[in-house]
């Protein structure tokens, strides 16, 4: 890398990155690197982030008439018109 120099910056909650005051102004390419533990604080929390089967098991019950017709008044709400 031609005239290459390496420094090392501050990343904000807001991430905004700030630089120290001996940068030189102008054009730059750069390449960010991230420390190795904050890989794996990501997988750490796409793991979390993962839905867990089972988990709310024992909090809700479903009725055994689950799939029983609904009664005519409910169903006329549902399709716009009056109890046959």
């Amino acid at each position: 890398m031609e005239n290459a120099i390496r420094v090392r910056v501050t990343v904000g909650e807001d991430h905004t990155v700030r630089l120290p005051d001996d940068v030189p102004a102008g054009e730059a390419e750069v390449i960010v690197l991230f420390p190795q533990h904050a890989a794996a604080d990501r997988a750490r929390r796409a793991e979390a982030r993962q839905r867990m089967f089972g988990r709310l098991q024992g909090q809700a019950t479903i009725a055994a008439d689950v799939d029983a017709p609904l009664p005519e008044e409910i169903l006329a709400d549902f399709e716009g018109g009056p109890a046959r």
